[in-house]
C-alpha cells in the first residue's frame, strides 16, 4: 500500500495522506491545502482509482511470480 501511495502524483498524495492517514475532514483538507472542497473530492476519487489499479497490478505480479497464497476452499466455507 505504501508503494501505491508513493506512486501517486504529489497533488493526489497530499489529499490521501491528510484525509485517510491523518483523519482530517474533507473541509479541513481543503483548508490546509488551499483548494476547493470539490477539488479535494475529485483528487481523492482519482487517487483511489490509481491505488486500486496499482494493487490489482501488484496482485497479478505476485500470482505470476508464485508469491500469492492459494485460497483454501475449506477455510472459506
Amino acid at each position: 500500500m505504501r508503494d501505491g501511495v508513493a506512486s501517486l502524483p504529489p497533488k493526489h498524495q497530499s489529499v490521501v495522506v491528510l484525509y485517510y492517514l491523518h483523519g482530517m475532514s474533507l473541509q479541513e483538507t481543503s483548508t490546509i491545502l488551499g483548494i476547493r472542497l470539490g477539488t479535494v473530492k475529485s483528487r481523492l476519487h482519482y487517487a483511489l482509482g490509481s491505488l486500486r489499479a496499482h494493487l490489482a497490478t501488484e496482485g497479478r505480479a505476485a500470482e505470476a511470480d508464485g508469491q500469492a497464497r492459494p485460497v483454501d476452499a475449506e477455510a472459506e466455507a
